[in-house]
């Protein structure tokens, strides 16, 4: 009889480890596509139409962590496999959670401005923020690596967690000038130091060959 149960309680954990492992497969192509989504929007060339998107997209994401914060903050969550389910009551709140914390830091690292003002002026948002961030971090083995190293910059944008000496938002229009400007003048650099050194070589060229000519 133990055998018995034994058997069944490992079948029953081999199949819910791969549902976690299909829910993680899911996620990353929904990443993928919110990603494409923030670029398409970061190069809206309508500034007013760009802010509006934005504008809304914050709202939604604020509807859905605050009402499922209401939900699953109220939850011990133990088991994962469980959640993920069929017959999971919360497992539509769990994703929800999951994948519009993602989408909250794409839109933070590169509208940091609004999304700023609208975390630190929201208090209920500013909550839902943080509860759905170290939320998402107890089921961090789910995302991709991209997502986590997003997940490290957006938090220290709001300072959720204590921004790095040399912490830097890669994706903010104002540190992409810098970079390109920075990168332009080095590259002048490098080409005029080549050209000093190629004329320094020729000249020596002359002098040598202007030597051995005297010699004959």
């Amino acid at each position: 009889m133990d055998k018995k149960e034994t058997a069944k309680e490992s079948f029953a954990k081999h199949e819910s480890e791969n549902m976690s492992k299909q829910y993680s497969k899911l996620l990353h192509i929904k990443r993928r596509e919110q990603l494409n989504s923030i670029q398409s929007l970061s190069n809206q060339k309508d500034y007013k139409k760009q802010k509006d998107t934005v504008k809304q997209l914050i709202a939604a994401i604020r509807k859905v962590l605050i009402e499922d914060k209401e939900i699953l903050s109220n939850i011990e969550i133990n088991n994962i496999e469980e959640i993920l389910s069929d017959k999971s009551l919360i497992r539509d709140n769990f994703a929800r959670v999951i994948e519009n914390i993602a989408f909250f830091g794409d839109i933070t690292l590169r509208f940091p401005l609004q999304s700023g003002i609208k975390y630190n002026k929201d208090i209920e948002f500013n909550s839902a923020v943080n509860w759905a961030y170290n939320f998402s971090k107890n089921f961090s083995y789910l995302y991709d690596d991209g997502t986590l190293k997003m997940f490290h910059l957006f938090a220290q944008e709001l300072t959720i967690i204590p921004r790095e000496a040399n912490y830097r938002n890669p994706y903010d229009i104002k540190n992409i000038k810098e970079d390109l400007i920075i990168e332009a003048s080095l590259k002048m650099k490098k080409e005029l130091e080549e050209k000093k050194k190629a004329k320094k070589e020729a000249s020596l060229k002359i002098k040598k060959d202007k030597s051995q000519h005297n010699e004959l």
